[in-house]
């Protein structure tokens, strides 16, 4: 036993350094951190349906404008709806009662708050913090151009611009 204890303070002696910094980044990684900055998710404004159809709509007729394209339509799957990210302000207040000698009693107050904007008509809005795009899954396109190389070409590089689809997630097809 005593043989376990000398070589365990002969590692102390040397690597107490290497134990002291370890033993602090636990220490720092296990601190709660409840105070300061934080953002919240957010209900999308729009339904994942009308946002899709409006990017759709908008889509084709950017296509439709397209020289070859002719008739088309698009439909496009959604893999994550859009976020929206509104800023946060937390605030936490302490409050120790009692004597000098002994607290009796100790409360915690948190109070949550969004910051707000004064609009021109005079209403509030939230302040947003972030917007994510919504991630695409998969482009259909059905087109007049669509047996054209050079047309499905401009199609597809154009809805992976737009989209950020990688060209083997973009089918198009020709219109009947």
């Amino acid at each position: 036993m005593q043989v376990y204890s000398e070589k365990l303070r002969h590692i102390l002696q040397r690597y107490w350094p290497v134990l002291l910094v370890a033993a602090v980044g636990v220490l720092l990684l296990c601190w709660p951190s409840g105070e300061g900055e934080t953002v919240q998710a957010a209900e999308s404004p729009e339904p994942a349906a009308e946002a899709s159809g409006e990017t759709e709509a908008r889509l084709s007729a950017l296509l439709a404008q397209a020289a070859g394209v002719g008739r088309v339509e698009v439909m496009l799957t959604i893999l994550q709806e859009a976020e929206y990210l509104y800023l946060e302000e937390r605030t936490t207040s302490r409050d120790a009662r009692g004597t000098e000698s002994a607290v009796t009693e100790t409360s915690l107050e948190e109070s949550l708050r969004y910051p707000a904007l004064r609009q021109e008509d005079g209403g509030e809005a939230p302040v947003l913090r972030t917007r994510r795009s919504p991630v695409y899954q998969g482009a259909v396109v059905v087109c007049d151009g669509a047996d054209q190389a050079s047309v499905r070409l401009t199609v597809i590089n154009a809805v992976s611009a737009l989209t950020g689809l990688s060209s083997d997630r973009i089918t198009v097809m020709k219109m009947k």
